[in-house]
C-alpha cells in the first residue's frame, strides 16, 4: 500500500468525515465513487494505514497472476475476509458455504468495534454476486466501507440491490484543488517544496491537470526531481510512459481473445460506442457473452448508462475510462508498438 500513502494531500476532509462517521454512528455503510484515478484506493489504503485493526481487502484485475489467486473473484474475496473476521475459518469452503458463513458474520453482533474496507467492488468478476451478502441493515458494532468508479447515469449500489437510504454515508470524490497541490508538492520534498510557494507554477500545473489526482502523482515526482519548471511544466510527466507501459501489458494478458483485441481496437478508433455497436462489429461477440468477455478488460473501460427509452446493450456505452490511456494506447497502436 505505500504506492498510494506517500503522497497524500487533498482528501482530509473526506478521510475526516468517514472516521467520524464510524466513530459517531458505530454502523452502517459507507460508499466513495470517483472517477478513474481519482484516488479512492489511495483514500481508502490511508484509512486502513492509520486503522490497522480494521479488515480489508483491495480488489484488483492488476493483481490476477498465475498461482490461481484471482483477487476480483467473490470466493477469494470472502476467503480474504472471513479469514480476517474468523480466527477459526477454514480456508477451502465451498462456495456456498463460504458465502453462507461470511454473511453469518455480517448479520452477528461483533464482540467489539468492526470495520471492513472493501475497495473496487467494480472490478469484481459479477458486482451483483456480493450484493445478497450484504444484510441492508448491519448489527451495532459493524461498518462496512466501499468503493467503486463514478457512472455516468447509473451507481454500482444498483448492482448491489442498494438505494441511497441503505447508506449512513456517501461521498463522491472530486478533482484537486490548488491548496491540495501546494500540499503534494510540499509532501514530495526536493525542489517540489520550493515550487510550493510560486503561484503561478502551481496555477498553471492546477490548469494543465484540470486537478486530476492520477496526473497530478507523475508531474509532482517530475517537480520533486528537478525536471519540471514553469517552462516544462505542459511536458508529458517522465513517469507516465512507464506507468501506461505496465498498465499496456496488463491489457495484453488480459485481453487474450480475439473479441477483446477487436473491441479495444473500434473502442480507440471510435472513442464511444454502445454495447450494440460492439456486437454489430465484433465477430464473436453476441448479447449472450457480451458481459463475461468484457469482464475481462472493464476495469480500462467506462461504462455510461444513457437516459431515455433505450433498453438493454443500447443503453450502455463503452469508452476508455481514462482518455490518457486511450491516447497512450492509440499512438502505441500507430507506432506498431506491442
Amino acid at each position: 500500500m505505500g504506492q498510494h500513502t506517500r503522497l497524500f494531500a487533498g482528501r482530509q476532509d473526506e478521510l475526516a468525515r468517514i472516521t467520524a462517521h464510524i466513530r459517531d454512528h458505530g454502523s452502517g455503510y459507507v460508499f466513495v465513487e470517483g472517477k478513474s484515478g481519482f484516488g479512492k484506493t489511495s483514500l481508502l489504503a490511508n484509512l486502513v494505514h492509520r486503522n490497522p485493526d480494521y479488515h480489508y481487502h483491495f480488489i484488483s484485475q492488476s493483481y490476477r497472476g498465475g498461482s490461481g489467486f484471482d483477487p476480483t473473484s467473490l470466493v477469494h474475496v470472502l476467503d480474504c475476509l472471513c479469514e480476517q473476521l474468523d480466527p477459526a475459518h477454514m480456508p477451502g469452503l465451498d462456495p456456498t458455504s463460504l458465502q453462507r458463513h461470511f454473511r453469518g458474520l455480517l448479520t452477528r453482533r461483533p464482540r467489539k468495534q468492526t470495520v471492513i474496507v472493501l475497495d473496487a467492488i467494480d472490478e469484481l468478476t459479477d458486482t451483483s454476486e456480493l450484493g445478497p451478502l450484504l444484510p441492508h441493515r448491519l448489527p451495532p458494532g459493524m461498518v462496512v466501507v466501499l468503493s467503486a468508479r463514478w457512472l455516468d447515469g447509473k451507481s454500482y449500489l444498483n448492482d448491489l440491490g442498494f438505494t441511497e437510504e441503505h447508506l449512513g454515508l456517501r461521498l463522491s470524490l472530486p478533482g484537486l484543488d490548488r491548496a491540495a497541490l501546494v500540499e503534494l508538492l510540499d509532501l514530495a520534498g526536493g525542489r517540489a517544496a520550493a515550487l510550493a510557494s510560486d503561484e503561478d507554477f502551481v496555477s498553471q500545473m492546477h490548469r494543465v491537470s484540470a486537478g486530476d489526482p492520477f496526473y497530478l502523482r507523475f508531474l509532482v515526482e517530475d517537480a520533486a526531481a528537478g525536471r519540471l519548471t514553469l517552462q516544462t511544466v505542459t511536458h508529458v510527466p517522465t513517469g507516465l510512459e512507464a506507468y501506461l507501459d505496465q498498465q499496456l501489458e496488463q491489457l495484453y494478458r488480459s485481453a487474450h481473445r480475439e473479441e477483446h483485441v477487436l473491441i479495444l481496437a473500434y473502442l480507440l478508433r471510435a472513442g464511444t460506442l454502445s454495447g450494440s455497436d460492439l456486437v454489430r462489429l465484433v465477430a464473436g461477440l453476441d448479447w449472450l457473452n457480451f458481459d463475461p468477455v468484457i469482464d475481462r478488460i472493464h476495469r480500462f473501460l467506462l461504462v455510461r448508462y444513457l437516459e431515455g427509452p433505450l433498453a438493454g446493450l443500447n443503453r450502455r456505452s463503452y469508452s476508455f475510462c481514462h482518455d490518457r490511456f486511450r491516447q497512450y494506447f492509440l499512438s502505441r497502436l500507430e507506432d506498431g508498438g506491442t
